[in-house]
């Protein structure tokens, strides 16, 4: 240690050795306990949990969408473990084990000398320091407010409401510096558009790279270190504040190549009056692996790889692209295992710099070892960009410094922490540290020589150089972490390839929104192929798309599904549920490399947007997600875009995550209703919505429109368009570089922007006052609070992007909320017209449509009948089957009358049928008729083929267009099974016992129940069966009228068998039972034809053809949105408590300490009071959207606490539900048991 310590500084230290000797139990201690037992009052601390977490713009977020998850602070505390999630890894793993985080706290750290005398400044948190968290964050760089559910604090490019309303351009009140990071990228104001963020304010997050971010999630904040409370001061140095300014951004990574390492960048400023000398820039971390675990943190050991190490062979087992290693740092446990959490498989931790502060003066020394040496001071353009000796041709300092020592023994004072720790270790091989050895510590299981340990905290810092007023450095560095060392190593590389290229990670197809739907015991996802679809890679310039796949969760996002590991067992992903991909020449697994690890490409299956879980139980939570994929792309592994991994992010609108509890709809609910009407056209093209989501009808109107231009010499094509009659608005700023509307697709024209004109606001009142200038829009020569505004003059729009911009000279006032009215097109000009299901949805549905590619009869529309009879009913059972022999240009119907007026054929002459062929389009006789067989006798028989010669469209003389075939019936009879298979209901209690087919916990893994293991009690109710039965009876009675082409009244006869599973009473013939657990029963349906009916004179046979979409087509689509009011009591009688009754636990509990039970089928808005037997109020639960146990419309669930916060004794209780509806109050009891 320094001598240059105080006495009263070493007064401490030897108070806390002495301290460590009366404590011999410090091996058995966690590091909290360490430090409030033995450091926090040496020192005069408080203990750590009644520390207040910090002060008035100090903010915490969590960097969560990577494998490595970091719950980090805007004042430079880049993990601290009392917060939770500091250096989690992989991600989930603490919800999931309990394990692991490992870091204690890591920090920058800068260090200089002011006038002589060294000051040093320090982010870490529950350090053994003297001084610590000595940077305070700067106010205006976030929305100044904190969300913790929603992951707002600190500012993240991904999440626009964690963004101040304009961004501050900071200026020292000495006037010494005006902030260069803002002015230099952007303007402080104004920022780009977010292109992803519909409905954002089209503001510009300041990106790492020249304002413009280059990861899934950058955050950005600014701190100092001159605070005059609780910054680096005169009090704890004697020479006071560096007055350094760090802009710092965290770049994290959510695709599979990157998602185990964080990148930070800190560009540190002097932003005082004095230069800066001898200065050092760096971190100081205390690494833990792990930190759960007793003592875990005293067996750690650390080694370093600095530039051209020539012990690198010795230190690393893999030295493959060694250049990509250099100044890195890495530790790891030394017996890889921790007591009571993990018995091996430990992770590996890793810093490593990536880019150091440049070398100031020329040295003579090939600093950066690429050959040339001075090169930023030799008066040439070494790098042929036209500079000469700009900083990108300079050399970095490199690391310079890398000292470990124990946690114990961290420095006392600025002068020790300047000069033992930030820039005492050069040479790296001998350091100040007797936990060094060249040889492999004995208790160390990997062997590793040149380590640091057992107990290792390191500085590692980069210098020297000056630092002038007004001057910056920068400080890049990787936050690595990885399953073993060669999994660490791996992604250093990749660490440091990624900065090499500037960031420019492949990236995978856009990710899909996904929108779910919870149904009763079912959940629905569907999506667009927008954006996914249209993907370019900005960095191979391909769309390498390929696919989709469905992922889900039971375990709230910690895992999801089976895992797919890669050689050495580390989970990579996961198998998901399904694979929807291209039908293309991709498909099977690809091989990703060493380590053994393959992905799935699918195997052709065509693309699909819904996916449907009927594997569910109603009341549970689940999380979904459908990752876009793309297919290998040059030297570009295939790459997804992942699930969410955070709730805050999973439940955002927008993303490819959805959290949903299936549930039946509300009691009280009715359906929204979609109707079409064919308004004009003739087409018989099939117009299909399928809706996924019925709450989600909104009661607007559409029209649908074709545009046909099959007969343009310039486009042959045919497409159409939906647009929604209604006029949207929107309230949102409106900036020079966009605002993104949420919706694309705009109707030119129709697009309108109000709002307040705008004035100078020479009082600050923040309203306009008499006299202030305005300016006048509409001329009215008074401000007007409401006025339109001018499109081109004041904004202009893109209507296909829906992006609506600021003029740069209009009369929109910057800050100013305007309203926005437009209508814009659900569905523009699409080219679907074959049944696809790739259109955009909206208002929950989907519409496709298949257009009859040619002219061809129409059966659905077909049918016999004779005037002459009742009901005009004609007791034929005769087919005419139509065949178009040609293209006969107009799409027209026809009819084969029976009748006296016989029609005579082309040839023999003199033979007539006793038919007439009418085109009843043009209302137009057809004669003479092609008849083969000649008929005998003017008869026509079964087989007998009448043909017609008519004119088609642009022909020039007459052709055989048709064939109508006549066709008697055969006797026939075919029949067909099929089963019906019904599962026990879960949701209901059972018969206290296993019984085959139940769900269970498969403790021992040997396939079946045994005596101990749980298990999912359930009851079968015949109301269930009945209606799967009958269900399955009609599917299969369909399946053969279809299929039976020859019978024109088929009877059907249906015979019924079943097979019960497991009964303990039960009656088949009246179908009543009781408890079992599934009833399987065969369906055997027959079809039998009656002798044939020949035609009479007076039938007639009207034959319809299809008819393709044209111009003169359109469709009036009506929506109704759905309701959700009770009007009659009957609707609360299914209202029930689930499970009923409560047996120690239930089915939805996911915390040991959070009892729950459900009440279902609820009315979407009502009161929940529950009563003991005696009548005692025990819990009054408002069930509203928002409240504390809302699992959804249908679904409350309670925590069985009383209103006291009492856990409640067992027993039984009552429930009484209230909820209002139509003027009236509507009320339904109910019982349940609690079973401890």
């Amino acid at each position: 240690m320094s001598n240059l310590m105080s006495g009263k500084k070493t007064l401490i230290l030897l108070l806390l050795v002495f301290c460590s000797t009366l404590l011999p139990q410090r091996d058995k201690m966690n590091k909290l306990e360490y430090y409030n037992t033995v450091i926090a009052p040496s020192k005069g601390r408080p203990p750590i949990l009644s520390r207040l977490f910090g002060y008035e713009h100090r903010k915490r977020s969590v960097l969560d969408i990577g494998n490595l998850v970091l719950r980090f602070s805007n004042a430079a505390i880049l993990g601290y473990d009392r917060w939770g999630l500091s250096h989690e890894f992989p991600a989930g793993s603490m919800s999931t084990f309990q394990c692991c985080t490992y870091y204690w706290t890591l920090a920058p750290i800068i260090g200089g000398l002011i006038k002589g005398q060294p000051s040093v400044a320090v982010g870490v948190r529950g350090a053994v320091r003297d001084h610590e968290e000595e940077f305070e964050p700067l106010p205006g760089y976030d929305a100044d407010y904190v969300d913790e559910q929603a992951n707002i604090g600190i500012a993240f490019n991904d999440k626009p409401a964690s963004w101040p309303a304009s961004w501050p351009i900071e200026t020292d009140p000495t006037g010494s510096y005006t902030d260069a990071v803002t002015n230099k990228s952007w303007s402080g104001i104004e920022r780009l558009l977010d292109i992803d963020q519909p409905g954002g304010s089209g503001l510009r997050f300041p990106g790492v790279l020249d304002g413009v971010s280059v990861a899934p999630r950058e955050a950005y904040f600014v701190a100092t270190d001159n605070d005059p409370l609780e910054g680096n001061t005169l009090e704890s140095n004697g020479i006071g504040p560096l007055n350094v300014r760090v802009d710092m951004w965290a770049l994290q990574y959510d695709d599979i190549l990157n998602q185990d390492f964080i990148i930070y960048w800190e560009k540190f400023t002097n932003v005082g009056k004095d230069t800066l000398y001898e200065v050092f820039v760096g971190l100081v971390g205390d690494p833990d692996t792990p930190e759960q675990g007793g003592a875990e943190w005293t067996d750690d050991y650390s080694l370093f790889i600095h530039k051209d190490d020539p012990l690198m062979a010795e230190k690393l087992a893999d030295t493959t692209e060694s250049n990509l290693l250099w100044d890195l740092g890495i530790i790891w446990d030394g017996d890889d295992q921790s007591e009571g959490f993990k018995s091996s498989g430990l992770g590996w931790v890793g810093l490593k710099a990536l880019k150091t502060p440049y070398t100031q003066t020329a040295d003579g020394e090939d600093n950066d070892l690429n050959g040339l040496i001075d090169e930023g001071f030799d008066g040439l353009d070494n790098d042929a960009d036209g500079d000469i000796d700009e900083e990108d041709e300079q050399e970095e300092i490199g690391i310079t410094n890398y000292f470990a020592y124990p946690y114990d023994l961290d420095a006392q004072s600025d002068n020790e922490a300047y000069f033992t720790q930030i820039r005492g270790g050069f040479g790296f091989d001998n350091p100040d540290y007797t936990g060094y050895q060249e040889a492999p510590h004995a208790d160390d299981i990997n062997q590793k020589p040149y380590a640091y340990g057992p107990d290792v905290t390191t500085v590692m810092t980069s210098g020297p150089f000056t630092l002038a007023p007004g001057q910056s450095v920068d400080f890049v560095f990787a936050d690595i972490l990885g399953v073993n060392e060669t999994d660490l190593l791996t992604n250093a590389r990749t660490a440091q390839r990624l900065f090499n290229v500037g960031f420019k990670a492949a990236q995978p197809p856009k990710e899909p929104v996904v929108y779910g739907v919870a149904g009763d015991k079912e959940i629905t996802l569907y999506w667009d192929a927008y954006p996914s679809e249209f993907s370019i890679d900005p960095n191979t310039g391909n769309n390498a798309f390929e696919g989709y796949r469905v992922y889900k969760s039971i375990d709230k996002g910690a895992t999801w599904g089976k895992p797919v590991t890669d050689g050495q067992g580390n989970t990579a992903f996961y198998v998901p549920q399904t694979v929807y991909d291209k039908m293309n020449d991709w498909s099977g697994m690809f091989a990703y490399g060493s380590p053994s690890l393959y992905y799935d490409l699918g195997n052709s299956s065509g693309l699909k947007y819904s996916f449907t879980d009927k594997t569910v139980l109603n009341g549970v939570e689940y999380w979904y997600a459908v990752s876009a994929y793309d297919h290998p792309d040059g030297i570009v592994p295939p790459l997804e875009n992942p699930p969410k991994k955070s709730r805050s992010d999973a439940s955002a609108p927008g993303n490819n995550t959805v959290i949903l509890v299936p549930q039946a709809k509300p009691a009280g609910h009715q359906e929204g209703i979609i109707d079409v009407e064919h308004q004009s056209g003739n087409s018989t093209a099939q117009i299909v919505f399928d809706v996924y989501d019925n709450d989600r009808l909104s009661g607007y109107d559409y029209v649908l429109t074709v545009s046909d231009d099959l007969d343009s010499e310039d486009n042959n094509t045919k497409s159409y368009t939906v647009l929604n009659n209604a006029t949207l608005t929107e309230a949102t700023l409106i900036v020079p570089t966009g605002t993104k509307l949420s919706r694309r697709n705009l109707v030119k024209g129709k697009l309108s922007v109000s709002g307040p004109e705008g004035y100078e606001d020479l009082n600050n009142s923040n309203a306009y006052d008499f006299g202030e200038p305005f300016t006048d829009v509409n001329s009215s020569g008074a401000w007007d609070e409401k006025v339109t505004f001018n499109k081109n003059t004041d904004f202009t729009v893109e209507n296909e992007s829906g992006i609506i911009y600021a003029a740069e000279e209009g009369a929109l006032v910057k800050g100013t909320i305007y309203t926005i009215s437009y209508k814009y097109y659900p569905i523009y000009e699409s080219t679907l017209l074959a049944g696809e299901t790739s259109n955009p949805s909206f208002e929950g549905v989907r519409l496709t449509i298949t257009d009859p590619v040619a002219i061809q009869p129409d059966p659905l529309t077909s049918y016999w009948y004779n005037p002459d009879n009742e009901g005009d009913i004609s007791n034929t059972n005769w087919f005419i089957t139509a065949t178009s022999l040609i293209d006969p240009g107009n799409p027209d119907d026809y009819e084969v009358r029976y009748s006296t007026d016989s029609t005579e054929i082309l040839s023999p002459p003199g033979i007539k049928v006793p038919i007439e062929l009418w085109n009843t389009s043009d209302n137009l006789r057809i004669e003479p008729l092609i008849v083969s067989p000649t008929p005998q006798g003017g008869v026509i028989t079964s087989g007998t083929d009448v043909r017609i010669i008519e004119v088609p469209n642009n022909a020039e003389q007459g052709a055989i267009t048709w064939s109508f075939v006549f066709q008697a019936p055969e006797p026939a009879t075919i029949s067909a099974d099929t089963n019906v298979t019904v599962l026990c209901d879960t949701t209901l209690a059972g018969n206290g016992i296993y019984d085959e087919g139940e769900p269970f916990t498969d403790l021992d893994t040997s396939g079946t129940w045994n005596e101990g293991e749980s298990f999912m009690d359930c009851y079968f109710d015949s109301a269930t069966a009945l209606s799967a039965l009958n269900i399955g009876i009609a599917n299969m009675t369909q399946m053969l009228l279809d299929s039976v082409t020859l019978c024109a009244t088929p009877q059907m006869d249906t015979t019924i068998t079943g097979e019960i599973l497991d009964v303990f009473q039960y009656d088949l013939s009246t179908f009543t039972f009781d408890t079992l657990i599934g009833l399987k029963f065969t369906a055997e349906v027959a079809a039998i034809c009656d002798t044939a009916i020949a035609p009479i004179i007076g039938d007639a046979r009207y034959i319809a053809t299809s008819k393709p979409l044209t111009s003169e087509d359109s469709y009036l689509i009506r929506t109704s949105a759905s309701q959700a009011e009770v009007s009659d009591k009957d609707q609360l009688k299914q209202v029930k408590v689930v499970p009923n009754p409560y047996v120690v636990t239930s089915v939805f509990e996911t915390n040991i300490e959070r009892k729950e039970v459900q009440f279902h089928y609820l009315p979407q808005q009502c009161t929940i009071r529950i009563f003991t037997v005696a009548g005692e109020l025990v819990r009054v639960i408002e069930h509203r959207e928002g409240s504390l146990g809302w699992r959804g419309p249908a679904v409350e669930a309670w925590d069985l606490r009383s209103y006291n916060n009492q856990e409640v004794a067992f027993g039984v209780y009552i429930f009484h539900v209230e909820t209002d509806g139509g003027g009236e109050t509507f009320s339904e009891t109910g019982k349940f048991a609690i079973i401890r």
